[in-house]
């Protein structure tokens, strides 16, 4: 009876463990796939690995690819229950933006990263990019702190996303250096692509040296190692990483501290710098980018550590002289003070819409001469247009006066006053002036040549003059005679001068004291 049970309890334990006595074997798991493009600029025959993730740690490799040779694309299978995977990117080569001709290989440590939740058997599309590379490192330290592997992940990926404007995980970025991606509108892909060559021209304009054996240590490749060892140190991407014994330091590129304002600022002008160089084929100059640059700059994620933003903003422009409604008469410099937060490439001006003059040098103490004889009396506008290296543009201008013409002046008649007790005779000029432009000054000069010489100042009324002139005065027979100028300016400085001779006569045949006089003028 025993044996009888013994067998058949065996008997069931079998039938259990073969399925009822079936063929049966545990479902396979379905195979999914990550694809992507790789861009710094384009990592060409790099390796990218896919890693478990699970632990917030490196884990088994779950498959690897090489990206192409032409557009950085990868693409690799993944067999794998869902969990969250880490993809990086190690060797390979690639061009800077702002060096398109020259290959970069990756050195040993150089490495892009990008995090994602991954489903079983998913077709995953991944970009790894700068931004996928901080996003990790944020995530990395969002685990740290004690977050859920799959929560991280999601959050940092959002918060960058948010921070540049377009899905940094599936969007895929173009190279603006390719002529291939030449477009009428900044699309997502376009986007990513200036924001990886904002990256190449910040470091471009940041070079230490302009020697090219000195540039390798200062790429873009370096800068994006700087911003993960910034972000995963603190959760931050405010210029401070971690040193060998875990002590908050400053991180720096080169001699530069890195910073909130550069990371936001610094990259979005960086952007529109590149917009406009001959390296971009997209079509797209920094008008176009403009928007997308002000909008990334403009972030306030918790991440920029309450640092005050700094916008992207174009040059000011103050015209100095000529004042507005001021005259302007012969050769005179226009001047202006011209300010720029990232610096000035040119300033031109302007007379009415036309240019007439450029200066690409000393450009903050703006000065251009003008000669003002090319143009009509009356006013004119003067307008100075500073463009900045972001090629953003500011236009000042004031409308002046322009008066080349000088005043008349007529001298009309003299008048003898004689005094017979002291022999003193008085001519006594009178004449008009006409000033149609700026107008004549309120007084008049003139100047008598004659024995002894003199000069005197009149006002003038109505535009009309009368000044005086005395000889005589001894009780003795007088005679003067002498050239006579009239001089009159007008409120631009602007002159005239009439000439005459005066002559001025005492007499009464040899009698003392003389008995009469004249005044004659010529």
């Amino acid at each position: 009876m025993k044996k009888t049970i013994a067998i058949f309890v065996l008997s069931a334990l079998v039938a259990a463990c073969n399925g009822g006595g079936g063929n049966a074997v545990p479902p396979a798991v379905p195979t999914g796939s990550a694809t992507g493009t790789v861009l710094d600029g384009l990592i060409l025959n790099g390796t990218v690995t896919a890693y478990d993730y699970s632990s917030g740690a490196k884990g088994a490799v779950l498959g690897t690819a090489t990206t192409n040779s032409t557009t950085g694309y990868y693409s690799l299978s993944i067999q794998a229950e869902s969990r969250p995977i880490l993809l990086e990117i190690t060797g390979g080569y690639y061009n800077e933006e702002m060096d398109p001709t020259t290959n970069i290989p990756l050195d040993a440590g150089d490495k892009m990263q990008a995090v994602v939740n991954y489903t079983t058997g998913a077709a995953i599309s991944t970009s790894i990019t700068a931004y996928t590379t901080a996003a990790a490192g944020l995530a990395a330290y969002e685990i740290k702190k004690g977050i859920a592997v799959a929560t991280a992940i999601d959050d940092a990926n959002h918060r960058f996303s948010n921070l540049v404007g377009l899905d940094i995980i599936k969007t895929v970025p173009l190279e603006i250096t390719d002529t291939a991606n030449a477009s009428a509108t900044l699309t997502p892909g376009l986007q990513y692509g200036f924001l990886a060559g904002g990256i190449s021209m910040w470091v471009n304009n940041n070079y230490p040296s302009t020697s090219a054996a000195l540039r390798k240590p200062y790429i873009s490749i370096k800068f994006i190692q700087l911003m993960y060892q910034d972000i995963v140190s603190d959760g931050l991407l405010d210029g401070m990483g971690l040193d060998g014994n875990g002590n908050q330091v400053q991180l720096s590129f080169g001699t530069i501290p890195l910073s909130p304002t550069i990371y936001r600022q610094g990259i979005g002008v960086s952007m529109l710098q590149i917009a406009q160089h001959a390296n971009n084929k997209t079509g797209l100059g920094a008008s176009k980018v403009l928007p997308f640059g002000e909008t990334y700059a403009g972030s306030t994620d918790l991440m920029w550590a309450g640092v005050p933003t700094v916008p992207i903003s174009s040059p000011s422009v103050v015209i100095t002289s000529p004042a507005p409604n001021g005259w302007m008469r012969g050769a005179v410099n226009v001047t202006a003070t011209i300010q720029d937060y990232a610096g000035l490439s040119s300033a031109e001006l302007f007379v009415d819409t036309k240019s007439v003059g450029i200066v690409t040098t000393n450009i903050a103490s703006f000065t251009v001469p003008l000669n003002t004889a090319a143009y009509g009396d009356g006013p004119h506008t003067i307008a100075v247009k500073a463009t900045n290296v972001s090629a953003l543009t500011t236009t000042a201008a004031v409308v002046a006066q322009v008066d080349n013409t000088p005043p008349t002046v007529t001298v009309n008649n003299v008048v003898t006053s004689f005094n017979p007790n002291t022999g003193v005779v008085t001519c006594s000029i009178t004449g008009s002036v006409s000033d149609t432009v700026s107008g004549p000054l309120a007084n008049i000069t003139a100047a008598w040549n004659a024995t002894p010489a003199s000069s005197v100042t009149a006002p003038l009324t109505n535009n009309t003059y009368s000044l005086a002139f005395t000889v005589g005065g001894t009780g003795a027979v007088a005679y003067s005679t002498g050239p006579l100028s009239v001089t009159v300016l007008d409120n631009v400085g602007n002159a005239t001068t009439v000439s005459r001779t005066l002559t001025a006569t005492t007499g009464c045949g040899g009698c003392r004291p003389p008995s009469y006089a004249s005044c004659t003028l010529q």
